[in-house]
């Protein structure tokens, strides 16, 4: 990891304690721990990869999930295990390889304005210059000249018109699969409409859904139990950080689901941000007041249970119960 910033900071933020505490915070956001639904996307990826190797038109598919549950991280992991050969000379030329391509949608996109993002991720010279052929053309060769395997397309929620695609962006994401190149769509929740109202897509983009973890109950806990574990025992590894809450004990479990409602980016940002204030006051542990007091400054409102109205790191055990069974 890095010990020093990447650009220079005003000298009042470049305090010693202040970087060693955001130094520990990037660390913890750094940290990824592939639990089920990531494994099984993941490998329904490869799989479609593979498949189309072998097929005359490629396999698509589709990662859904909530803000926060992982999608882009699948995503740059994704980029990150199959670009591990950089560059290739073709025709007396050094080509850089891309296996992996990745474009965010950003707002409601024509066809033709999908192709133009997709060409400015690409380095294109000129990317709404020509017809929409001459654009998907330029696409295409990019893909071929840089061997890429898989066009993953983000936010495609966005792109969704009475609930469904048009037709015009059906027809971009079709040429680029008839090209070989797996096309794996990526959309919050509401893009499983595009299922329920498109039988053609359900066909044609098998879905992965990256759920919210759940607590379980003591005796059998949920996904939520053994994330936390995973992440207590990298942040021990990792960081200054020599003791935190214990997830063994379920009601810290029930208090973090309560807090951040199973989300990971927000139960990641939890913990991030009591490590980083435990390290500001020099300390190498953090505990529930840490985190009470990092929750109740940040916002969580958007996926705290509603079920319980008090901070859930100081809230006794039969609140946090009440809390659960309202659900």
């Amino acid at each position: 990891m890095p010990t020093q910033a990447h650009f220079s900071l005003p000298k009042s933020l470049s305090q010693a304690e202040g970087d060693a505490s955001s130094i520990v915070y990037g660390q913890i956001k750094a940290i990824t721990i592939r639990h089920p639904d990531y494994v099984l996307a993941m490998e329904g990826i490869r799989e479609c990869i593979r498949d189309s190797a072998y097929s005359e038109e490629s396999r698509g598919c589709m990662v859904v999930g909530e803000g926060g549950m992982g999608k882009t991280r699948l995503a740059k992991q994704l980029i990150k295990d199959l670009d591990d050969t950089p560059t290739r000379i073709k025709r007396r030329c050094e080509i850089k390889l891309r296996h992996a391509f990745y474009v965010s949608i950003d707002g409601k996109l024509s066809a033709e304005a999908l192709e133009e993002s997709m060409l400015r991720e690409l380095h294109d010279a000129n990317p709404a210059g020509g017809s929409p052929q001459s654009k998907m053309a330029r696409i295409l060769e990019q893909f071929d000249q840089c061997e890429t395997y898989v066009a993953l397309i983000d936010e495609v929620h966005q792109m969704a018109h009475k609930k469904r695609l048009s037709a015009p962006i059906e027809g971009v994401l079709k040429k680029i699969t008839e090209s070989k190149t797996v096309v794996c769509l990526m959309a919050a929740e509401g893009g499983l409409e595009l299922f329920r109202n498109d039988p053609q897509m359900a066909r044609r983009f098998p879905k992965f859904t990256l759920h919210p973890f759940t607590p379980g109950i003591p005796k059998d806990p949920g996904l939520l139990q053994g994330f936390l574990l995973g992440m207590r025992n990298e942040i021990i590894k990792r960081t200054p950080i020599r003791d935190m809450p214990d997830f063994e004990v379920y009601t810290n479990v029930l208090r973090m689901y309560v807090g951040a409602g199973g989300n990971i980016a927000f139960t990641t940002t939890l913990l991030a941000d009591a490590a980083k204030r435990a390290v500001r006051e020099g300390r190498e542990c953090f505990t529930l007041q840490d985190l009470a007091a990092v929750w109740s400054v940040d916002n969580f409102d958007s996926v705290r249970l509603r079920s319980c109205s008090e901070n859930p790191f100081t809230a006794d055990e039969r609140t946090l119960g009440r809390a659960i069974r309202r659900l």
